[in-house]
């Protein structure tokens, strides 16, 4: 899947292995202004370009509500920042699925190749 040249992937991380816990109050936060936030960072700091980004709420297996940072459109050449910084943040990088219209998602584990 990664070797295809100019693919674009829709990538995730999970939300709180980029910014401290007690630093968002997802019912009160403006998340869509956070996410820009931190896009503009990974692109300008990390060098990880995208087309869209989104912060995307779920609920793990466990019930525990999870949210994660979405970049959407992420270009092969921004995968390898992508996955230092997940690497760095000690982390499990994903990717992610729009499953429906309904705002279901699905995540998959992406491994760094090690």
């Amino acid at each position: 899947m990664l070797e295809k040249t100019g693919m674009k992937l829709d990538l995730a991380l999970p939300l709180f292995a980029l910014i401290d816990r007690d630093k968002v109050d997802p019912d009160r936060s403006d998340l869509a202004a956070l996410a820009g936030r931190l896009g503009a960072h990974l692109e300008t700091a990390h060098g990880i370009a995208h087309e869209a980004i989104a912060i995307e709420g779920g609920t793990t297996a466990s019930g525990t509500p999870a949210l994660y940072l979405v970049l959407l459109g992420v270009p092969q050449d921004s995968w390898p920042a992508f996955l230092a910084l997940a690497e760095i943040q000690k982390s499990k990088p994903f990717v992610f699925r729009r499953e429906g219209d309904e705002g279901r998602f699905s995540l998959h584990p992406l491994g760094s190749g090690k």
